[in-house]
């Protein structure tokens, strides 16, 4: 099975991460990834941070890579960890709004 990633000239994941917070006027930002294309998009996300704004890194660790692993804050067991994640996250931020 072969996977493609498609990118447009002069644009990667950390320019699309800097641009979805600036015009989202975002209060924070979680970035999700699983392998070395992320890095760019992990930069951009360290980058917000020291400028103030909340953010959370999370790793969809996989036997295959595991580079990500050390620059998260948060490492999960794959796709099906991520989705595990957000929707425990998405309980706990909706029981604190009751």
């Amino acid at each position: 099975m072969s996977f493609f990633e498609v990118r447009a000239a002069g644009v990667d994941k950390g320019t699309t991460v800097r641009a979805l917070a600036t015009e989202l006027g975002a209060g924070g930002f979680l970035f999700a990834g699983d392998d070395l294309g992320d890095l760019e998009a992990y930069d951009a996300v360290a980058e917000l941070r020291a400028q103030g704004l909340a953010t959370v890194l999370v790793c969809s660790a996989s036997d295959e890579e595991s580079t990500l692993s050390a620059m998260a804050d948060l490492v999960v067991s794959g796709p099906d960890g991520v989705l595990t994640m957000l929707r425990q996250f998405t309980a706990d931020v909706t029981a604190r709004q009751r």
